[in-house]
């Protein structure tokens, strides 16, 4: 199963260099600063054409000041649908299931603060499930 990152994103200029989250190295990282200690800071949406998906996964680097929470939320069938919300582990792949296959177009991703810590986001990817185009063939005449 092949895996595709976002080609795109949106936020409320909260998050920092936002196009490393899908830029194919998990060297590089998307950031948002400190939030008030206990609060989400603010999300920032990853996206996507519309493909058929059934989980993503995501590469954390480290954060400042300890671990915090991540919320992360799939947009498909015209609506938010809550995926994951934990301390995952950083400098590795994490994969989420959707439960079900969908057509998916987008995630979004906040944290909370809970150590006045601040957020790194080095990669998206989802599973492209979508059918291979079928290769129309071209016939030329004489």
């Amino acid at each position: 199963m092949p895996w595709v990152s976002p080609t795109s994103h949106n936020d409320l200029g909260i998050w920092q260099s936002e196009a490393n989250a899908y830029d194919g190295d998990t060297g590089t990282d998307a950031t948002c600063g400190l939030a008030a200690l206990g609060t989400y800071q603010g999300f920032l949406e990853l996206l996507i054409a519309e493909i058929s998906s059934s989980k993503l996964r995501f590469y954390l680097g480290a954060s400042q000041g300890g671990a915090p929470t991540y919320d992360i939320d799939v947009y498909y069938s015209g609506a938010w649908h809550d995926l994951y919300e934990a301390t995952p582990a950083v400098d590795e792949w994490v994969e989420v299931s959707y439960g079900s296959t969908q057509d998916v177009t987008k995630m979004r991703i906040n944290y909370k603060n809970s150590s006045w810590n601040s957020a790194a986001l080095a990669e998206v990817e989802f599973e492209d499930l979508s059918p291979a185009e079928s290769g129309a063939q071209v016939i030329i005449s004489s």
